[in-house]
């Protein structure tokens, strides 16, 4: 049976839930956020005790146990707290999560960056988006009706062009275009189509589809790799062939695209700059790939993250050790990842608090 992306972000979604059932690593050594996170949780217990002992009798406790359970409002009827995440994908200076309740949160480029196109700062409000995808300096998200929603730079129409109606399955965010799949598996593309990145679409029904610089890539239903759009660094002609691939990986941060195997090895094709193809790992127990701008990050079946390529500002050596993460979004200059818990941890340049604003 063919794997494609919804299915292993479904398998990470049920292993991120029997993690919180049987009961967590922020900016590259940022060890003072860390600590103010634990002071305010210490915080927030002193003044629960300060309440309990306040109140002395039997009333009292019981007052006590309501507000235990109010407590736990926040949380669904899963008992998962709604504001743990649940994906994580990384923009080049700026990255976008969705939570348990299906509500978005960016943060990164905003005012007085360079970078800023609204990509953080013209977030969609509320809750039930199923999808989301963080491109270069634009993101794409799909609610619970199945509609697509675009927010951040417009210069190729990347963002006005979204296509109309409902019934998209998934999206994904480019440099300057974007691409979804239809519940029929039918591929849609919008915005700059200077070399055909937009128009050249698979006859066959995909599984999923992933928008790069200036190339498009789509997986069929029988495992087949099919590319399109401009091939100056084989990002076309060197795609793998044969119909055995599982998974497809790639954002709009360069040339490069990889895809995971049936037996979950990874092989990467394209630009390979700082080694970005020629230095993916050898293993056959790879679960999901993030590409940045020069650099790549893999997550394995222990939840451990492997990267190489450029390591400046830290990229590839401030990555979390340890196992237990369940996603991975590599960005510009910067990666972040999600643990068990839903706790997102980030690494890598930060000059636009791409790291240190992490929720």
């Amino acid at each position: 049976m063919q794997t494609n992306v919804s299915a292993f972000r479904a398998m990470f979604g049920l292993m991120f839930a029997l993690a919180l059932a049987c009961g967590p690593p922020q900016r590259f050594a940022d060890d003072d956020t860390a600590e103010v996170d634990t002071d305010t949780d210490s915080d927030s217990d002193t003044d629960t005790d300060s309440d309990s002992d306040t109140d002395s009798d039997s009333d009292t406790d019981s007052d006590s146990d309501t507000d235990s359970d109010s407590d736990t409002d926040a949380e669904t009827d899963t008992g998962i707290d709604a504001k743990a995440y649940t994906l994580v994908s990384g923009g080049y200076a700026h990255s976008c999560a969705l939570d348990f309740a299906g509500g978005i949160a960016c943060w990164g480029a905003g005012p007085g960056s360079v970078f800023n196109f609204g990509q953080v700062t013209l977030t969609p409000p509320g809750t039930g988006y199923t999808a989301l995808a963080a491109g270069y300096l634009h993101n794409c998200a799909i609610d619970s009706s199945g509609a697509i929603e675009c927010w951040g730079s417009d210069d190729e129409n990347q963002v006005s062009d979204a296509p109309p109606g409902t019934g998209y399955t998934a999206v994904s965010a480019g440099t300057k275009h974007s691409c979804a799949l239809d519940t029929e598996g039918g591929v849609h593309c919008w915005g700059g189509n200077e070399f055909g990145q937009t128009v050249n679409l698979p006859d066959a029904p995909s599984t999923a589809v992933v928008a790069g610089l200036v190339h498009t890539c789509a997986l069929d239903t029988e495992g087949g790799i099919y590319c399109w759009g401009n091939d100056s660094n084989g990002q076309i002609s060197e795609a793998p062939e044969g119909n055995r691939y599982a998974a497809l990986f790639g954002e709009g941060n360069g040339y490069a695209t990889c895809a995971i195997d049936l037996q979950g090895a990874i092989t990467c094709w394209g630009g390979d700059t700082h080694g970005r193809v020629s230095d993916t790992p050898s293993g056959n127990d790879f679960v999901a790939v993030s590409l940045g701008y020069f650099h790549v990050c893999a997550l394995d079946t222990a939840g451990r993250i492997d990267c190489w390529g450029l390591d400046n500002y830290g990229r590839l050596s401030g990555a979390p050790a340890g196992g237990e993460k369940t996603a991975l979004g590599a960005g510009g200059q910067h990666s972040c990842a999600l643990d068990s818990s839903g706790n997102i941890k980030c690494w890598g340049w930060d000059e636009d608090g791409q790291v240190s604003d992490a929720p």
